[in-house]
């Protein structure tokens, strides 16, 4: 393991405990959702861990779709739609039958405009605070993103990497967001631990981070 990704882990390690990142968030494996200090607006929190099933696993019910996605918007909510309303900004293990066997998916729905950057094994205190989506490289397949329509770039789709960082902008008609997303523990083909940790402004990635 590179020292980058040790830093890497070691930093959401830090950042979890010291904001009491609520364990896993409400609607995940557990639900029962923690006191937090980093709450945006009334009892939403603002990072957190879920664990996601891939939906590729089946049977292809609503339930299955709904434990392979989760809301950052909601505070990391997982597993049902009560806390949610269906709007969901990630997506794992959608592609079965396809390679790579595993990947994360932001556009779900007509109205999405999301796109999704591997930033690769990269300590999160040096995330990048904006991207232009123009300048992303082809990942996998096509789709728009938050781009033009003549722009055939892939966006919406990126291969999961246990120890890599991602950068997720959710955008469509009632919510934009941006939320850093790392891989702490990926089981091929079965499930994803995920620490993540949602912006404080709606277009730049902004996070308070712990003091080192």
């Amino acid at each position: 393991m590179r020292r980058n990704l040790l830093f890497s882990v070691a930093a959401v390690s830090s950042a979890l405990s010291v904001l009491s990142a609520c364990g896993h968030a409400p609607g995940g494996d557990r639900d029962e959702p923690r006191d937090c200090e980093c709450l945006i607006g009334a009892d939403v929190p603002s990072a957190g861990t879920v664990t996601l099933r891939a939906r590729a696993l089946g049977p292809d019910t609503d339930e299955t779709y709904w434990k392979a996605a989760v809301s950052f918007e909601h505070g990391g909510a997982s597993g049902s739609i009560g806390q949610t309303n269906n709007d969901w900004d990630l997506l794992f293990g959608n592609n079965k039958g396809r390679e790579p066997v595993d990947l994360f998916q932001v556009n779900m729905v007509t109205d999405d405009r999301s796109f999704i950057v591997d930033l690769g094994e990269l300590p999160l205190r040096d995330a990048p605070v904006t991207i232009d989506p123009s300048t992303v490289p082809p990942q996998t397949q096509v789709n728009l993103g938050d781009v033009d329509r003549d722009d055939v770039r892939q966006r919406d789709y990126a291969p999961v990497v246990e120890g890599h960082v991602y950068w997720v902008r959710t955008a469509d008609d009632d919510s934009r967001l941006i939320t850093l997303v790392g891989v702490q523990r990926h089981v091929p083909g079965s499930s994803v631990t995920l620490a993540w940790f949602r912006s404080r402004v709606p277009d730049r990635f902004v996070f308070d981070w712990p003091a080192k």
